[in-house]
């Protein structure tokens, strides 16, 4: 059975909403919502679009979660930014897509790196 759902308030809260219920049941269920869903870019030209990224390093962080998800990524960027499963959600103008992109990026290659610290220490 199917249960509907309305989602109030602002347009970019709604959004963010919708972005962690799809999240919810990613978790829940692997592979529901990532499985059909293919990575991709907005055209530079467009202004507030959705681009869809998969995470290489996904499976890295505790129990299969995704390293960035205890990172502010929305906060950092301005952008609404959310991880579903091995993906990530980035949706914003074109400038708040790139600066996520590029954070998450950054934080990709210093999770590596700390790994890579910890297991010299050992």
């Amino acid at each position: 059975t199917t249960t509907p759902l309305a989602i109030v308030g602002p347009w970019a809260s709604r959004r963010r909403c919708m972005y962690e219920i799809l999240a919810d049941i990613e978790a829940k269920i692997p592979g529901w919502i990532t499985s059909s869903i293919e990575a991709s870019l907005a055209d530079e030209v467009e202004g507030y679009a959705c681009d869809r990224l998969w995470l290489p390093q996904w499976r890295d962080g505790d129990e299969g979660k995704s390293p960035l998800r205890d990172y502010p990524l929305s906060a950092a960027s301005g952008a609404i930014a959310t991880v579903i499963g091995p993906m990530v959600f980035v949706e914003g103008d074109r400038d708040q897509r790139h600066r996520c992109e590029q954070y998450i990026k950054w934080l990709l290659v210093a999770r590596r790196r700390l790994l890579e610290y910890q297991s010299r220490q050992q």
